[in-house]
């Protein structure tokens, strides 16, 4: 959620109930975004 992530839509994904396809690719990027940042800490 602190990353401009919709606590409504990170529901609706977790239950597999339909989402906007344009949410859901801001939510597939942040989510790319998150696991490079990762990977360059550890």
């Amino acid at each position: 959620m602190r990353r401009g992530i919709n606590q409504h839509t990170l529901e609706k994904i977790c239950r597999e109930e339909p989402v906007r396809t344009n949410k859901l690719v801001g939510c597939l990027k942040v989510l790319e975004q998150y696991e490079s940042e990762q990977e360059s800490i550890g």
